[in-house]
């Protein structure tokens, strides 16, 4: 993406910006990068997290900040108000948690008219948009905005080595990040937490293995993105859980992703039921004794069979998809809304090598994909 073509883009951008004000004070075109964290009611991890990232800045090429969503919803309980109103006077008094001062930023989502009604993805869009706002349009593609939570250390170097990395892959527009929980308070969460990350790693192996383009881990605490290619894709969504999923994969779309192997953050174990899923509901579960979705390895099978038959030849109608196609492949396809909608896709298709594969990996996305590999890639009774 050109650097006039994303200036375009975030002048109509603008129009759906979430954009509040930034406490002490705004640093209008100061710094080239920002992290973005959500903090709720995070009063014992926070000191430890603004401490690491205090220090990875340190090390980073790049000026770069942190601007903190300090919030909580329209109905959070008044103990969580009453802490987040604690955090909010200490900041406001000076204090910096072993941050650098000049780096430590924060917009109050806390008072009336500014708590959320839409979950952790209305504080991430609301920062992300916000430090959009604060860059230089001119330089959108040099600049990345960084995903954090109040409970994820960063290690020394994670700013240096992430935008070290997008610079050696100018085609990238996002990053997943390497990552690994620390330990758990108990041998049963240590446990549980290992046996969600292997869960986790499993799958993505699985997804590279059948060539799917989605093979990376989508934490919300370990992903950056291009500015431009924020903007482009249409910004954080606003979900109270999968807001993470949901935007790595409409970056997909735009641009690839890029994988960051190395282990850069460490996200707490604990326990949550803020979310509906993720990976505080999945500590709980395996420590109450609950099992995980599974993802049968016929589903993995049946993936690896239709990506390696979508080629663009093959697409170019959807009769000779439908006809190349497995017998059940092609009815979860057609159950699915596939071909009807192809039809209409490729009316609108340019004619240049690869658009039929790129569209069809951006209809099949992450989201499909996942359906797909849990039905075992057939079709289910109603």
């Amino acid at each position: 993406m050109q650097a006039g073509s994303s200036e375009r883009n975030w002048i109509k951008y603008q129009k759906k910006l979430h954009r509040l004000p930034v406490e002490p004070y705004e640093p209008v075109r100061q710094f080239r990068h920002f992290a973005v964290m959500p903090v709720m009611d995070e009063a014992d991890e926070l000191p430890a997290t603004l401490a690491s990232v205090g220090a990875a800045l340190a090390d980073s090429p790049e000026p770069a900040a942190l601007l903190m969503v300090v919030n909580h919803p329209v109905d959070a309980p008044e103990e969580c108000r009453r802490n987040n109103r604690e955090f909010l006077r200490r900041l406001r008094a000076g204090e910096r948690f072993g941050m650098p001062g000049d780096r430590l930023f924060w917009i109050d989502c806390t008072t009336p008219g500014r708590e959320l009604t839409r979950g952790v993805g209305e504080a991430r869009r609301i920062g992300m948009d916000t430090g959009l706002d604060l860059l230089d349009p001119a330089g959108f593609e040099d600049s990345l905005l960084f995903s954090l939570d109040a409970d994820a250390w960063l290690k020394r170097g994670y700013f240096q080595r992430v935008i070290t990395s997008f610079r050696e892959a100018p085609g990238a527009g996002s990053a997943s990040i390497g990552f690994r929980h620390r330990p758990g308070a108990t041998a049963e969460e240590e446990r549980a937490i290992r046996s969600y990350e292997q869960y986790l790693a499993r799958y993505v192996a699985s997804l590279q293995a059948a060539g799917s383009p989605y093979a990376f881990q989508t934490v919300g605490s370990a992903m950056a993105v291009r500015a431009s290619a924020c903007i482009a894709c249409g910004g954080m969504r606003m979900r109270a859980a999968g807001e993470d999923f949901y935007f790595l994969q409409a970056l997909r779309k735009i641009a690839p992703v890029l994988v960051i192997p190395e282990i850069l953050v460490e996200p707490a174990p604990r326990q949550s039921y803020r979310v509906p899923f993720g990976t505080g509901r999945a500590v709980a579960a395996l420590m109450a004794g609950d099992g995980l979705p599974a993802f049968p390895e016929a589903g993995f099978a049946a993936l690896a069979v239709l990506l390696q038959t979508a080629d663009d030849g093959i697409l170019a109608t959807p009769e000779t998809f439908r006809a190349a196609l497995p017998e059940t492949t092609g009815a979860w396809l057609e159950q699915a809304g596939f071909f009807p909608a192809w039809e209409k896709v490729l009316k609108n298709l340019p004619s240049r090598p690869g658009a039929r594969r790129k569209a069809f990996d951006d209809w099949f996305d992450g989201l499909r994909t996942r359906q797909f590999i849990r039905t075992g890639g057939r079709v289910q009774s109603p």
